[in-house]
């Protein structure tokens, strides 16, 4: 069975859980991690919407790096 719960570290860096849906006795497994961070108010797909220029859409990419083709 799995709980999860949220709160905060008190000023004397304990935790205290309440209310636990579990017997006296039963042994479970404390499993803490930080919150997850708010998501960045940047855009998220900072390039959407920009021109893109292709030069030579068709032509060889890195000719000039293959010494078989010489």
């Amino acid at each position: 069975m799995q709980h999860r719960i949220e709160t905060k570290v008190e000023q004397s860096g304990t935790i205290v859980l309440r209310d636990l849906p579990f017997r006296e006795g039963e042994e479970v497994v404390v499993v803490i991690t930080t919150h997850p961070a708010e998501p960045s108010q940047g855009k998220p797909y900072p390039l959407r919407g920009l021109t893109v220029e292709y030069k030579d859409p068709f032509g060889s990419v890195a000719e000039d790096d293959w010494s078989e083709m010489r």
